[in-house]
């Protein structure tokens, strides 16, 4: 290396030797332009061939397959089933995915939040669509699944399912957590009433006592059934 030549640390080795600028004055060469358009699109990978990912979920941890357009498998990986876990995956597959598919679970809304959230293209597919699919698979293991749910990637069969927002998701877990505290608490009432009916003490069906009071008449019921085995004894 002499004082007409400097290496430039911008671009990748060609053919183990590095890429260097001349400037002895000698004649100009074009592979130089075909060179940065290479590295231009070796690190942006403007006109790179698209990559499908498919992720078979559960509740511990992720299998992750991705698959080229012509559907040969390119990498394979596992991850934690959380959003961060799996962008970190993503991330280190340094690979122009053009779609993410996840089928439809209960931990599907969450990822799909938290991928969608980082900019990439995920997808929630349709769990009968996806199974009717992997059934043509001879193993049911979770890397299986998660190659089978990168080919319905790549040829697009699939039947997107519509994610609900986090607001919505929040409103229905409390309208589901306030029917189940109504329903047990008729569960309740009901036994209560049961077991006041068997001391001869029928409670009114038209206006229904509240829980407290039916718990007090049934506390002085038992105490005046102790009340009176004692005087039988005696």
């Amino acid at each position: 290396m002499n004082d007409l030549t400097l290496p430039l640390s911008g671009f990748s080795s060609v053919g183990g030797k590095s890429v260097v600028a001349r400037f002895d004055g000698g004649m100009l060469s074009l592979d130089s332009g075909v060179l940065a358009l290479a590295e231009v699109e070796k690190r942006l990978r403007v006109a790179g061939q698209p990559y499908f990912a498919g992720l078979d979920v559960s509740l511990e941890e992720t299998a992750i397959c991705v698959v080229d357009e012509s559907g040969r498998i390119v990498k394979e990986g596992r991850a934690a089933s959380e959003p961060q876990a799996l962008l970190h995956a993503l991330r280190k597959l340094d690979l122009p995915l053009e779609c993410i598919g996840l089928e439809a679970c209960s931990l599907a809304a969450w990822l799909y939040d938290g991928i969608r959230a980082e900019g990439w293209p995920a997808i929630c597919i349709e769990t009968r669509q996806a199974k009717a699919a992997m059934k043509t698979i001879p193993n049911k293991t979770d890397r299986n699944d998660a190659r089978a749910l990168a080919q319905i990637m790549r040829t697009g069969w699939y039947r997107q399912v519509h994610v609900k927002s986090q607001p919505c998701r929040l409103w229905r877990s409390l309208l589901v957590v306030r029917r189940t505290v109504l329903n047990e608490m008729r569960t309740i009432e009901n036994v209560v009433r049961s077991i006041l009916r068997k001391a001869s003490s029928l409670a009114g069906q038209a206006v229904q006592p509240s829980p407290i009071a039916c718990a007090s008449s049934l506390v002085l019921t038992i105490s005046s059934w102790r009340w009176s085995s004692r005087s039988w004894r005696s």
